[in-house]
């Protein structure tokens, strides 16, 4: 039976990170084409805006290219990748909240467009017109449930249902007990469902009243 940990497991970035350390000039472009979509998803569920993620995938990307000779794959290539991010993401939110509120881009008040799909919400266009409606709002609903967690509650979750990192994997990365990671991911979960749960039993009951 094998004791393999998530770090030792054999992933396509690995390879990615040997090539890129040894010169190979495809490597980088790889690497991004890789995991560029994942690390999007990740910092949209922390950032909410499109360009704000975007930025966050880049200077991601950016701190690999510079510093790929400090990883030494004593963990999984993307267990490094997903701290970068993670970082990135949490320097911005710190920002943001220390910054005035005159400073603020006025498109943050319609950052849900059609251009922004969230990956937790998933994709409307096979969807009717009120069907994709329906799930812009659970959508909003969503995003906006996430963001009554603390930073430590939304990652784990983030993690766990958007990225389908196990226990150990999600521990792994930010260096914490499974225990303490699936104490918080419990909590999380609990305090999302408790909000959408108030918003489709409201909704169910303006069904059943007609309105």
């Amino acid at each position: 039976m094998s004791d393999m940990k998530p770090s030792q497991e054999n992933q396509p970035g690995a390879d990615l990170v040997s090539k890129l350390k040894a010169g190979d000039p495809k490597a980088y472009q790889e690497l991004m084409t890789t995991y560029e979509r994942r690390i999007y998803s990740f910092a949209y569920g922390f950032v909410h805006d499109s360009d704000e993620a975007m930025d966050i995938v880049q200077e991601t990307f950016l701190r690999v290219f510079r510093k790929v000779e400090t990883f030494k794959g004593d963990s999984a290539f993307t267990t490094w990748l997903y701290r970068i991010a993670r970082n990135l993401c949490i320097d911005k939110i710190r920002r943001k909240k220390r910054a005035p509120m005159g400073e603020f881009d006025d498109q943050r008040k319609h950052e849900v467009q059609t251009h922004d799909k969230p990956a937790l919400v998933g994709s409307m266009d096979a969807y009717s017109p009120v069907e994709s409606t329906l799930r812009k709002e659970l959508g909003q609903e969503l995003m906006g449930a996430l963001d009554t967690l603390g930073e430590r509650h939304k990652e784990v979750l983030l993690l766990r249902e958007l990225e389908g990192w196990s226990y150990a994997e999600i521990a792994e990365s930010m260096d914490l007990p499974i225990g303490t990671v699936m104490s918080r991911i419990y909590h999380a979960r609990k305090k999302v469902q408790h909000i959408l749960g108030h918003y489709l039993n409201d909704r169910s009951k303006g069904v059943t009243h007609g309105t």
